[in-house]
């Protein structure tokens, strides 16, 4: 698998300026620090520009908003997304909590990242099972 993605920290995010809030919501570019392309190769995930993500450092994967990443991070209302999309990819592993907005559209504000979610997870079982 290969996509294009918007990523940063657990940290970053819940230490962002004010102009970053707000820039973000025009464009991931301007609130997250890292982007560029994402690929899945053997049993780790390689984010251009950034980190290698082995597999069996994740602890957990979710598709979901929190505290540090809201509705509002990168949508607003006249994006579809808003309302039924746009949640991140959050993998948190032994060193680093990672949030992804994969293959992330302007216009809808929608993403791949339930695809992704599920496709590591499927690699996780298979992990856990050997």
């Amino acid at each position: 698998m290969k996509a294009e993605y918007f990523g940063d920290t657990a940290e970053s995010l819940q230490n962002t300026t004010f102009s970053k809030m707000v820039g973000g919501r025009i464009h991931p570019s301007f609130r997250f620090q890292y982007s560029g392309s994402i690929e899945w190769r053997e049993d780790q995930l390689f984010l251009e520009n950034w980190a290698d993500i082995h597999l069996q450092d994740i602890i957990s994967i979710s598709c979901a908003f929190d505290k540090n990443f809201s509705r509002f991070t990168t949508n607003y209302d006249i994006r579809l997304g808003f309302f039924t999309k746009g949640e991140p990819l959050i993998i948190q592993t032994t060193q680093q909590t990672y949030y992804l907005m994969i293959n992330w559209n302007f216009f809808s504000g929608f993403t791949n990242n339930r695809e992704w979610f599920r496709f590591i997870e499927e690699k996780r079982g298979k992990l856990s099972s050997t």
